[in-house]
């Protein structure tokens, strides 16, 4: 995935480079190939977001205890003034709440991908739900995210599963994003499927174990307990 990125941030690169040197001696040549480079300079930008949302997701998890309900509803109160208005993010059904040792920074990166991928998927409105469960048998936590959008084609859904940049339409990107959320719960030790159908939507279910408090935080909680 980095080296494509990689190849494709050099193309868009060099096809700035070359929209610069065209340019002509009248108005109109000289806007069109400003205009050229710019939308070239656009697609540069947009790789190195991905880049760097790559290089997020190959960092290594830090777990702390964290009250998965609380979270979650905090983090859609958050979100919904920043979608657009046609779009309903409802929070989980359930108003319990369970104190589960994860990554905080991940956790929120893939609630952040995934809703941004249902987002662009659904111009013309629809609905994003996550719901969750906590299995305290096993230690693990169920999330459900799931959209009423178009879904997707099974020839896509082989790409996803096969890690592949997917081509960019309208109203999808390259799958950065879900290739992040993969390799994320990857990192997480959990693992995560894909449901979806054209016209029918999508639904991901992820499931994480729990995970070893990080040493900074196990020895700043013993400094507060000293303090005390």
């Amino acid at each position: 995935v980095v080296s494509q990125l990689l190849h494709d941030l050099k193309n868009q690169l060099i096809a700035y480079q070359v929209s610069l040197d065209m340019v002509g001696e009248d108005r109109t040549s000289i806007l069109r190939s400003k205009l050229e480079a710019s939308q070239h300079l656009d697609n540069a930008s947009t790789i190195c977001q991905s880049l760097l949302l790559v290089s997020d997701s190959m960092k290594s998890p830090v777990a702390v205890p964290i009250s998965v309900g609380s979270f979650i509803r905090q983090f859609i109160a958050g979100k919904i003034a920043t979608v657009p208005s046609n779009i309903r993010l409802l929070p989980p059904k359930s108003l319990g709440d369970s104190i589960f040792y994860t990554s905080e920074v991940f956790l929120k990166s893939i609630f952040e991908n995934l809703i941004k991928n249902s987002v662009e998927a659904m111009p013309d409105g629809g609905e994003i739900r996550i719901e969750w469960l906590y299995d305290d048998i096993e230690d693990l936590l169920l999330l459900e995210i799931s959209d009423t959008g178009p879904g997707f084609s099974p020839e896509v859904i082989l790409k996803i599963e096969a890690r592949q940049i997917l081509d960019s339409t309208k109203h999808r990107g390259s799958g950065i994003g879900i290739l992040s959320v993969m390799s994320m719960v990857e990192r997480m030790e959990g693992t995560c499927s894909l449901s979806s159908k054209l016209g029918e939507g999508t639904q991901w279910n992820i499931t994480l174990p729990s995970m070893l408090l990080d040493d900074d935080f196990l020895n700043a909680s013993s400094n507060k307990d000293d303090i005390r």
